[in-house]
């Protein structure tokens, strides 16, 4: 009877725990205000480099900016960020086709993702937003970009 009670207690806390370590959605505000770049983007290429301690396989992404919603960068800059292949809360970047997204410059100077998945937005072939992006549009984005 302990045994069981045991069990069924550290099945609760392993069950509240993992909701921990799912990213915490941010309303478009807080996004907006977090990110440093925020532009429309095509991906010009995905690079595998080394694998994280985990074994995960990094990603070099490189994208070319389209427009700029938000930020100092100019329409045919490059950026470059890493993302990592199979693991969750880390998005797949569309080879083909245009996204809305968000970056946040880190204090080494590079570029990451704002808030892991939800700083990638696809366009679907009708021209909304997918992604966590997908109850959203264009304007929505720019009225909290253009709110003081």
């Amino acid at each position: 009877m302990l045994k069981k009670v045991c069990l069924s207690i550290l099945m609760v806390v392993l069950c509240l725990t993992g909701g921990f370590a799912m990213i915490q959605t941010l309303s478009v505000d807080e996004l907006v205000k977090m990110a440093d770049l925020i532009a429309i983007a095509k991906l010009k290429e995905i690079k595998p480099t080394d694998k994280s301690p985990e074994g995960f396989q990094k990603l070099e992404n490189t994208i070319v900016l389209e427009e700029i919603l938000k930020g100092e960068e100019k329409k045919g800059d490059e950026r470059t960020f890493i993302t990592f292949s199979g693991l969750e809360d880390n998005p797949t970047i569309a080879s083909d086709g245009l996204f809305l997204i968000f970056l946040t410059k880190t204090a080494s100077q590079t570029w990451d993702l704002t808030n892991l998945i939800q700083g990638y937005w696809p366009f679907l072939k009708d021209g909304r937003l997918g992604g966590m992006g997908l109850r959203y549009n264009l304007d929505i984005v720019k009225q909290a970009i253009n709110k003081k």
